[in-house]
């Protein structure tokens, strides 16, 4: 088998970005980049996926990418015969589809039909190639690699949205900020490592709140800095009326649910999302008294 493929994408970044943190754009390529090297190795393990990036003129966050796919192996194997590097940005864009579709749950069916994978659910159906779904379901690099990528796109906070288009500028795919958590937080579909604790009136101290949708707030919890989504939506009713108002150091009493993942390295689950799905008081930091601010 004989493959030299190549095709040009462009990822974009959306909002009301001029300039983006130098950081968030590294790293949220470069897992990017781990996901499609993943998603090749689906196909083909035996074959080199290089990438190349085009300059951009001043100002500019839309990132046009090179790919080019090279086999060389010298022996036969029992992957597609015919591959193109246009079937790696498309398993991306499956997974992301994917993703999105499940939004956290499990599906209710999976049926195999042919090359693809037909995934159900109580809102329809969607189509995945077999390969890409079984690296998915089966590669925990592939999630572990978009979850990193997106998560230093989530802390962007101009960033509203990410789009990836083919060298003819046709848009794949675009994924809003709401749904940057969906990515940041994919679980395996079979196979479940993960769990969902609440705990109960638990105080966190509030650094920065958000009250844009798709945004985290900052919160300090037992003396470690967590970032959170706030769901509870009478308290964002509260909030909006103008019946609360906050500055940094307000404490709010609420329900907060922990994602943990296991670690098979050190036998425990660890920490690995957070929301507020119920907040039950907010705090005001007290006041300082003017006299004895400064006294002694």
């Amino acid at each position: 088998m004989s493959i030299d493929s190549q095709g040009k994408y462009i990822f974009k970044y959306t909002g009301d970005v001029e300039y983006i943190r130098l950081e968030t754009l590294i790293n949220s390529q470069l897992h990017f980049l781990k996901t499609f090297q993943e998603v090749k190795n689906a196909f083909l393990p035996d074959a080199e996926l290089d990438v190349y990036v085009k300059p951009q003129p001043k100002g500019s966050v839309v990132i046009e990418l090179l790919l080019k796919l090279i086999d060389v192996s010298s022996s036969n194997n029992m992957f597609p015969a015919i591959i193109h590097v246009k079937d790696i940005v498309g398993g991306l864009v499956d997974i992301l589809n994917l993703v999105k579709f499940l939004d956290g749950e499990k599906p209710k069916c999976v049926v195999e039909n042919d090359d693809n994978i037909i995934v159900h659910n109580d809102n329809g159906s969607v189509v995945v190639n077999k390969y890409v779904y079984n690296s998915y379901v089966n590669n925990p690099l592939v999630t572990e690699f978009l979850s990193k990528g997106f998560e230093f796109i989530e802390n962007a906070e101009k960033v509203d949205g990410i789009e990836i288009f083919d060298g003819d500028k046709n848009r794949l795919i675009r994924v809003e900020r709401k749904d940057f958590a969906k990515c940041t937080q994919s679980d395996k579909i079979s196979e479940d490592k993960g769990r969902n604790d609440v705990e109960r009136q638990c105080v966190l101290s509030v650094v920065r709140p958000s009250f844009l949708e798709g945004y985290k707030w900052d919160f300090i919890y037992n003396s470690k800095k967590i970032s959170a989504y706030v769901k509870d939506e009478s308290f964002y009713e509260r909030v909006v009326n103008g019946d609360l108002s906050f500055s940094s150091g307000d404490k709010l009493v609420v329900d907060l649910e922990i994602t943990k993942v296991y670690d098979e390295g050190a036998d425990e689950y660890i920490d690995k999302g957070f929301k507020v799905i119920k907040v039950t008081r907010h705090k005001p930091r007290p006041k300082l008294d003017q006299d004895t601010l400064f006294d002694g």
